[in-house]
């Protein structure tokens, strides 16, 4: 994630004109890719994406993560069948039209960064994400396989999904969520609080893993869910500085095991290391619960004029939120607690 951070946008330089130019030309190579993808269906938190991949090598790096969302009965003879369409290719586009200096956080670009179209790029070129609403279309260009990070190959087209799964009742948020018997907890905090190192202990253990850093969060009747996105799990320590050095490995390839589609929240976990024999519950309010929710998930979303925290928080305000004191145990039996709540 740090390679798409640059330098804040700032009225002094304005690209509108020539990032509106560029707009136009993306998209009409992302369909003209598309024609001779091969597509493949996923469904994922609920919705139908239609995934055309124009590159057999960026097929072989992303698809990993992804592959387990892949269905077979999508109605074809229907338009379009799907929510929205996420096309992977890799051919040559022209210059970009734009510098660092250009480029916001998480690589938004200068003149695209609200409205219908919304597009990030890597400060070093090598990958472009445009989303044009109006489409519901997802144009994401990689400049061939080594343009794809080992953070893209862990949550695969995260920003590309971010749009397209977006609705009133559902947003990308960064936090695990773990469980058993079809009920769960969302583990929340910036990185460094344990939440890989439980989520791998809960594995371990037998119960049910949604996500491990990102999971779709849904609102709906009253009831709050954590669908998967990914099969990634991260294992290992952070570096110094908080340098994430850890290794990304695939639930059912790499490690045994396979992810839940879905949880029922029961909570809000904000697990910090203490120490100590066993972990244990305290509980905390709603506005801790935001605090832990808000910030991380904000940065490592793609930027917003205005960012929203409604629908975080009315998930602080929907389900309690308790303060997890890690141990040893690396608290699968206070997660237990919490679910049976």
């Amino acid at each position: 994630m740090a390679r798409h951070f640059a330098v804040t946008i700032t009225g002094a330089r304005p690209l509108a004109p020539a990032a509106q130019t560029f707009r136009e030309m993306v998209v009409d190579k992302a369909l003209q890719a598309g024609e001779s993808a091969t597509s493949k269906y996923l469904r994922i938190a609920g919705a139908t994406l239609r995934l055309d991949i124009a590159d057999a090598d960026l097929g072989a790096a992303l698809l990993p993560a992804l592959g387990h969302h892949v269905v077979q009965d999508v109605d074809t003879t229907t338009a379009p069948g799907y929510e929205a369409r996420l096309v992977v290719w890799s051919a040559s586009l022209p210059p970009f039209p734009w510098g660092s200096s250009h480029l916001g956080r998480g690589g938004a670009i200068a003149g695209l960064t609200h409205g219908p179209v919304r597009a990030t790029a890597a400060v070093d070129d090598t990958s472009l994400m445009l989303w044009d609403d109006e489409r519901r279309l997802a144009c994401c260009w990689f400049a061939g396989v080594h343009g794809i990070t080992r953070w893209d190959r862990a949550a695969p087209l995260r920003t590309a999904l971010h749009y397209a799964l977006a609705a009133p009742d559902r947003q990308l948020v960064h936090g695990a969520a773990v469980g058993t018997g079809g009920r769960g907890v969302l583990l929340a905090g910036p990185g460094g609080r344990g939440k890989s190192t439980t989520t791998l202990a809960c594995l371990h253990a037998g119960l049910q893993v949604v996500g491990d850093d990102y999971s779709a969060i849904e609102l709906s009747n009253g009831r709050a869910l954590a669908w998967n996105l990914y099969r990634s799990i991260k294992v290992g320590e952070r570096g110094p500085g908080d340098r994430d050095d850890r290794r990304t490995l695939i639930l059912g390839e790499d490690i045994p095991g396979e992810p839940t589609d879905v949880l029922d929240l029961a909570a809000v976990l904000l697990p910090r290391v203490t120490g100590g024999a066993s972990s244990a519950l305290v509980a905390a309010r709603p506005v801790d619960a935001l605090g832990a929710l808000a910030p991380s998930t904000l940065l490592q979303a793609p930027h917003e004029e205005r960012p929203s925290l409604g629908l975080l928080a009315d998930l602080a305000r929907a389900i309690p939120a308790y303060h997890l004191h890690l141990g040893t145990d690396r608290g699968v039996p206070a997660i237990r607690q919490a679910v049976a709540a």
